[in-house]
């Protein structure tokens, strides 16, 4: 018998209103997706919010969620909480003086009278997390192992710390080990390399520190596979806070996935995650989502990542060395100067050497390394200083494109610096008197980002509605151009038209979070007021 989705995850109860906005409406009860101030504004509502209402749900036996009837694209299926907050250490950190109830920086002699570890102000413990904790240290007398009054916990101790925490939540809350079983319950031996190192560290840290003896170790690796899968999740906002969503378990990873999230913050001040489908979905079919949420991201670091996460990806995307033919770590040749120097496949943590598609000859990682580390150095340094300016970001691809430099359009790194680009459109004001040759070149190399991103990623997405604000905002100026010009209305029309369907497509996305409704208000006034000047012209010509 299948787990219904709200018994698998965390949900809030009280939310805004999905017709009026109305603050602490109650959730539906089925599914906890939209929320609605009353009966009226529920059937209301009914026709959109039916058609995702129950949509997926968690077969017994099985690790993943599956769609319990077709789904259509940019569908909401899903609405979460996090279901643990703990504080999260920065990269390289040995000093963990992070306070374990609001997370903020605390000194090192700030500490909680019954346990000892950072406290900002005695009883912080906002959603009662540290409570357990405290109760298992206290009586483990970990008090008297802190050295001299200070805490220095380092990277390992704060992991064990964030794995205990994990594991004594899912005491509480016993119908989530029925739906971890299948998903988690895995041996040591099926642990990969990096999983295993931070299980051997996290479980020797609480039985020889702690001395915990009563733990029940699979159940522990429950713990830690599900605080591992869930490591690179950070709070916008407060990036020393991490959480763990019961979704990411039980997603599957995929790089070309039919899901995607959209992370927003409540009044209450937990992050929300809602999920939609990317596209149409069928009955039956597995969920997926790309866990990294970073596209354009090194092969390398991607790989790295999804090893520390004790994830496989065995997606399209992932098993063509060519990337569907993007060639995204891909370089030319330097030997037949015509061919693409394609990565072999990785074995461990190397990198691997790479061979010619035209002359087939063997060319060493060192020299792939080599090719990529000035173009790579040059966009780092770029990222930290220029990303509000377009025409910085436009002067660096003209300068690592080939045939000036050795960058082909679609490597990574060349997409990375065009999403750089388009995103800084943003800090532009169009309605100024703007070159039209110059809107003309953005208006191509946004449309040729997106015919990418389709490849890359198919149909609804994040970075794709990222991309199509400042494409509605270069159509707006290419509009304003032919508008001054007097170019027939049916001729000013097709901008406006574009725009219209794009800000329709932003609406899917932008709808589950008040930010982004503020932004598509403007966007929409934009729109209405371009297309009323264009109505009054075309009513007032003879």
């Amino acid at each position: 018998m299948a787990i219904a989705l709200k018994n698998a995850i965390v949900y809030s109860t009280l939310g805004d209103c999905s017709v009026c906005g109305a603050p602490k409406s109650r959730a539906c009860s089925t599914c906890y997706v939209d929320f609605y101030c009353g009966r009226d504004h529920q059937k209301e509502d009914w026709a959109r919010h039916k058609v995702g209402c129950g949509a997926v749900e968690v077969p017994e036996g099985k690790k993943w969620l599956v769609a319990a009837r077709d789904i259509p694209a940019g569908t909401r299926i899903m609405r979460e909480v996090p279901a643990i907050s703990f504080p999260k250490l920065p990269s390289g950190s040995e000093d963990g003086c992070l306070c374990r109830g609001c997370f903020t920086s605390v000194s090192s002699t700030s500490r909680c009278k019954s346990c000892g570890l950072p406290l900002c102000r005695q009883g912080c413990d906002p959603d009662g997390l540290h409570r357990a904790e405290c109760a298992l240290l206290e009586k483990a007398d970990f008090k008297s192992k802190v050295d001299k009054g200070v805490v220095k916990l380092g990277l390992h101790a704060s992991y064990a710390l964030t794995v205990l925490r994990t594991y004594l939540w899912l005491n509480d809350h016993p119908q989530m080990h029925q739906v971890l079983a299948s998903n988690m319950d895995v041996d040591e031996a099926s642990l990969s390399e990096v999983a295993k190192a931070v299980w051997h560290y996290t479980r020797d840290w609480l039985l020889k520190e702690l001395g915990v003896l009563w733990i029940v170790e699979n159940r522990l690796r429950r713990a830690l596979l599900l605080a591992v899968r869930n490591h690179l999740l950070t709070h916008k906002e407060q990036p020393s806070k991490g959480y763990v969503m019961m979704s990411n378990v039980l997603l599957e990873q995929a790089c070309q996935p039919n899901t995607f999230s959209v992370l927003s913050p409540l009044d209450t001040g937990l992050t929300q995650h809602v999920v939609l489908t990317a596209r149409l979905v069928r009955r039956g079919e597995r969920l997926s989502m790309d866990h990294l949420e970073n596209s354009l991201m090194e092969e390398a670091q991607r790989r790295s990542y999804l090893r520390y996460s004790d994830m496989q990806c065995s997606c399209k995307l992932c098993s063509d060395p060519t990337r569907l033919g993007l060639h995204l770590n891909s370089w030319p040749c330097s030997h037949c100067k015509k061919g693409m120097a394609v990565p072999l496949p990785a074995v461990g943590e190397e990198e691997p050497d790479a061979r010619c598609n035209n002359c087939h000859h063997l060319i060493p990682s060192t020299e792939m390394r080599a090719a990529k580390s000035g173009p790579l150095r040059r966009l780092d340094c770029l990222e930290k200083v220029a990303e509000k300016s377009p025409w910085a970001w436009a002067q660096f691809l003209q300068n690592e494109l080939t045939p000036v430099g050795a960058l082909h359009p679609t490597h990574s790194i060349a997409l990375r610096a065009k999403l750089h680009f388009i995103f800084a459109i943003n800090f532009v004001d169009i309605s100024l008197e703007r070159n039209e040759e110059e809107l003309i070149r953005w208006e191509a190399l946004i449309r040729d980002f997106l015919r990418t991103l389709e490849v890359l990623i198919p149909g609804h997405s994040c970075i794709r509605n990222r991309v199509l604000g400042p494409f509605v905002q270069v159509l707006f100026g290419r509009f304003l151009h032919l508008w001054n010009r007097d170019e027939p209305d049916a001729v000013c029309k097709v901008p406006l038209d574009e725009a219209d369907r794009l800000i329709k497509e932003m609406d899917v996305v932008v709808s589950t979070y008040k930010e982004g409704q503020d932004t598509l208000k403007k966007i929409r006034m934009q729109h209405t007021m371009w297309s009323a000047a264009l109505t009054m012209q075309f009513t007032a010509a003879p």
